[in-house]
């Protein structure tokens, strides 16, 4: 379904356009816009499902260095926070700001993306976000606290499934957080979620302080 809405609206768009025998520039530079549109949404499904495929075959390769974690989380928040300019996204860290941790930082940052734009999405008008960094024993863990309606126990069951189609998800492809898990995993981490109904739910990366090679 996913790979046929698009495909049926580029052919579609295409083969009406084309029967027109008096079509207009604009016609055509609408009919264009729009296979451009579709075949970006195509693109990028292409990209999470080969993502996926790799993960599932452990050959999710990392480009791992040094990174100073909390100020590279702050900064994101602070992008977030001028993007989302009517919603309070907060950031709160319990590491040293020299803490560094050996990861994939631009992974680990799609994977704080995808999170911080699910709560965004799901979250009540003006409701805040919060999010904070925890040392804990042998881990690092990040904590993105959302004020949404919650997602029900049996939802959260399947909520990092690929293409499980929840109440909360709303009309996305529901890969955001299968890729955000598998990324979590690829460094040897986990990503879990809690929820209560109606207070929200917490999305929970766990990093190891030993890091992956």
């Amino acid at each position: 379904h996913e790979l046929r809405t698009p495909l049926t609206i580029i052919r579609g768009e295409s083969q009406v356009t084309l029967r027109q025998q008096t079509a207009t520039v604009e016609i055509y530079q609408e009919t264009l816009n729009t296979i451009l549109e579709q075949s970006v949404k195509l693109s990028k499904l292409v990209d999470d499902l080969l993502l996926l495929a790799r993960a599932e075959m452990h050959e999710f390769t990392l480009d791992v260095s040094q990174c100073a974690l909390e100020p590279a989380l702050s900064e994101q928040v602070t992008r977030w926070q001028k993007v989302v300019k009517t919603r309070e996204i907060t950031f709160q860290s319990h590491l040293k700001h020299d803490q560094c941790v050996v990861i994939d930082k631009d992974r680990i940052i799609q994977a704080l993306t995808i999170l911080i734009e699910n709560a965004n999405k799901y979250s009540s008008p003006g409701k805040p976000i919060v999010v904070s960094v925890e040392n804990s024993d042998d881990w690092i863990r990040i904590n993105i606290e959302d004020s949404s309606e919650g997602i029900s126990s049996s939802d959260l069951e399947h909520i990092f499934e690929r293409f499980v189609r929840l109440k909360r998800q709303g009309d996305g492809m529901g890969l955001g957080l299968s890729i955000a898990k598998a990324i979590a995993e690829a460094h040897g981490g986990t990503l879990t979620a809690r929820s209560v109904l109606t207070k929200g739910s917490v999305f929970t990366l766990s990093l190891k302080k030993n890091v992956p090679h």
